[in-house]
């Protein structure tokens, strides 16, 4: 069996197209009712689109808490962006997970 041009992914490349990880990616976001955080807690506004899940914890220091839950939160592609490039992937703002339900009213 030849390896000629095969690239080896990395662990954090690895997980990133799992299905463990597309599973735990969709938990996430359902945990946090399909809403951006950071919008929601820093701005008060309730953003819906692209949205990814960020590693509070990176996977460079703390691989195994890549799927814990407590590392996990939902945020929209601008907040994500923000957070790694901006604030070294700090998170900005006091957060953490409501688990009781709760409704928003659009007008």
């Amino acid at each position: 069996m030849s390896t000629v041009g095969a690239v080896k992914a990395k662990p954090k490349e690895r997980i990133l197209f799992s299905k463990a990880w597309k599973d735990k990616r969709e938990e996430i976001k359902s945990l946090d009712k399909g809403i951006c955080q950071r919008c929601l807690i820093k701005f008060g506004i309730v953003t819906i689109e692209n949205l990814e899940v960020h590693h509070i914890e990176p996977l460079t220091t703390k691989w195994e808490r890549r799927l814990q839950n407590d590392n996990l939160i939902t945020l929209c592609l601008q907040c994500h962006r923000w957070i790694d490039i901006k604030n070294n992937g700090r998170l900005d703002f006091e957060w953490s997970r409501v688990e009781e339900e709760y409704t928003f009213e659009f007008r």
